[in-house]
């Protein structure tokens, strides 16, 4: 059965949110938090096949979509689209919810749940940002390479993602946004998305707020290699290993269950991200490379994996689904097995077994 979606928007004591929802009376709340070059629009399918006991809802980030565009303070790290989350789900009279977080999404919910572990039933971790920010650290503790986290923030592939969105690039061109999807965030050899469905979530890509306050946010040059450091201002500083930490929440007294799901042939998120500047360095894009000893590739996966085990060695329960032929988006690329994973997750996490 294929559940009807409704749209509208709902102001809370800090923003104006774009929602989708399915209506359960008296359903599980769940609530769906998208990645960076997404919106709620890219889980409308997913919640339209969920059960009808789930009572589901989705909204657009502050700057992306049909929300309001509000600045983006990076030194808080995640703090202000952590915050925006609770007052939502006050708004929306919610005691404890499941939440989903993709990319990005992931990343704001580990945050929250550090601050607002009592109103959460289950966190479901797809592809999510390393525990220790994107790009500029090493090892699986997260250790900055250069104290000025440099590497992070507005790094030069960001740049040409501003350009294609503000300029709604649609055309061969291999940082427009229908071929990042196609071939950088989705895995190519298994893509098989509609075409109908694929214009709508590029042209959701459009929507994004640009701009230093938004996407991507604010420069600062570096004298370390490759050259900057993160600003500000903006969602890649806001994500920089310099502001955005959530080790700790292997420390929280209450620990929802986890759920970590991702691709096997993940580009973004992995432990040599193609978004890595090192591929730059090693290309002479960037000159001055200084070499991997130097300035390794990000491990994002072993750093997950690092946090997750800290996580179950704390008597918290946790677990690993990787899903084969996939790439970042497991809930587009691989939506019946991603629907099977979670509801069995949501169902009984003590009886769903996976290899890790």
């Amino acid at each position: 059965m294929i559940r009807e979606v409704k749209s509208y928007y709902l102001t809370t004591s800090r923003i104006t949110h774009f929602i989708l929802e399915c209506e359960s009376h008296n359903g599980i709340p769940i609530v769906f938090v998208h990645d960076i070059l997404s919106s709620s629009r890219f889980f409308k399918e997913l919640m339209q096949r969920m059960p009808p006991n789930y009572h589901c809802y989705a909204y657009d980030l502050r700057g992306f979509g049909r929300s309001q565009s509000l600045p983006l303070d990076a030194t808080k790290g995640l703090d202000d689209f952590s915050e925006d989350l609770q007052s939502l789900i006050e708004s929306l009279n919610l005691r404890r919810t499941h939440l989903v977080g993709w990319g990005l999404g992931g990343a704001v919910i580990m945050k929250y749940s550090i601050n607002h572990s009592d109103r959460i039933l289950s966190l479901t971790l797809e592809s999510p940002i390393s525990p220790y920010g994107l790009f500029g650290t090493k090892q699986e503790k997260g250790i900055p390479i250069f104290s000025d986290y440099s590497g992070s923030g507005i790094f030069p592939i960001a740049r040409r993602i501003q350009n294609s969105i503000e300029n709604r690039i649609d055309n061969n061109d291999h940082f427009s946004m229908r071929n990042f999807f196609k071939y950088i965030t989705c895995f190519p050899e298994y893509y098989s998305i509609d075409e109908e469905t694929e214009n709508e979530y590029i042209n959701e890509i459009f929507l994004i707020k640009i701009g230093d306050d938004f996407f991507p946010g604010n420069n600062k040059e570096s004298e370390n290699w490759p050259g900057w450091c993160p600003g500000d201002k903006g969602i890649f500083n806001a994500i920089s290993g310099k502001y955005h930490n959530v080790e700790e929440i292997i420390n929280l007294n209450e620990k929802p269950p986890i759920l970590w799901i991702r691709g096997e042939e993940d580009a973004v998120i992995s432990d040599k991200s193609l978004l890595d500047p090192i591929h730059m360095g090693i290309s002479n894009i960037i000159e001055g490379y200084p070499g991997k000893d130097e300035y390794p590739y990000q491990p994002m996966i072993k750093q997950m994996k690092y946090v997750i085990d800290k996580y179950r060695e704390r008597n918290g329960k946790a677990i690993i689904a990787i899903l084969e032929h996939c790439g970042h988006a497991p809930h587009i690329e691989k939506d019946n097995w991603f629907l099977s994973v979670l509801m069995m997750f949501l169902s009984n996490s003590d009886h769903l077994i996976l290899y890790n």
